[in-house]
């Protein structure tokens, strides 16, 4: 571990320390050292959501579901 990375560690609890890593967060690391990977990882997507799917969810919403 860089020095850098131990000293950022010691703002952490013990226990939060111990914690196994997130399975999302080691695919993720993958994909960003994957060369041309398409990376589908959580996030704000950077377009508004279609029309169809709005009226969609719409319609679901006053069906109950």
């Amino acid at each position: 571990m860089a020095t850098s990375d131990q000293e950022n560690m010691q703002t952490f609890s013990s226990r939060a320390v111990r914690m196994p890593r997130s399975g999302i967060r080691e695919v993720m690391d993958l994909a960003w050292a994957t060369k041309n990977a398409i990376r589908l990882e959580a996030g704000e997507p950077d377009f508004g959501t279609p029309c169809h799917i709005v009226e969609g969810a719409i319609r679901a919403l006053r069906a109950g579901h």
